[in-house]
């Protein structure tokens, strides 16, 4: 018999997830169906021994509530006890992602980034007070959008119904991401949505 070693092709070195923790977040069992996505994906960088971070953000700022780290059970905890409420400050997101980014390919040049965001989109709290929020995290987006290694995805967590602003899928637009709603979040979906950005 001949045999022969096969190496399997790595989803990323780095995953960051972006999470939208306002107040509308918590409408309808979002943020559960939201967590039980994030928690496969977390087991499977665990399994690859990949990095993960997690940027949070609700009411006025965006922070790092978890620099890239390998402890998938710190992810984890952190993600469990996130607490839901406020404004959806979306630009300083955008932004605050741009410098982890940033940051993470000046330690790691040959890292391939994956950056998850999920959020309904819908900005309302401008770094700016003299720009629109959309607009401010639009412009923002285009920015991010030109760092080509690494690759985004972003989940619309807005509900269906007779009226829809369709703010995450044009974010997901401008920054030329993988889209995909949040009826359609499930922890396998996500899981191969994840995958299929790399192959």
């Amino acid at each position: 018999d001949i045999r022969q070693k096969i190496r399997e092709r790595r989803v990323g070195n780095f995953l960051l997830f972006v999470v939208d923790a306002s107040g509308s977040m918590g409408a309808r069992g979002r943020m559960v169906a939201t967590k039980g996505a994030i928690l496969s994906l977390l087991l499977d960088a665990y399994q690859k021994r990949d990095k993960v971070g997690m940027i949070t953000f609700h009411k006025e700022e965006a922070k790092l509530a978890l620099p890239p780290t390998s402890s998938i059970d710190m992810a984890a905890k952190l993600l469990q006890e996130l607490p839901v409420g406020g404004k959806t400050p979306l630009s300083a997101a955008v932004m605050k992602t741009a410098q982890i980014v940033k940051a993470h390919l000046v330690r790691e040049p040959t890292a391939r980034p994956i950056v998850v965001f999920i959020t309904d989109g819908k900005s309302n709290v401008p770094m700016d007070p003299e720009t629109s929020p959309m607009t401010e995290t639009l412009l923002l987006c285009e920015k991010l959008k030109t760092e080509e290694r690494a690759e985004f995805i972003v989940v619309d967590t807005e509900m269906d119904g007779l009226i829809q602003f369709g703010r995450a899928r044009k974010m997901a637009e401008t920054l030329g991401a993988t889209y995909f709603k949040t009826n359609e979040l499930k922890m396998e979906s996500l899981l191969d949505v994840v995958k299929g950005v790399t192959q």
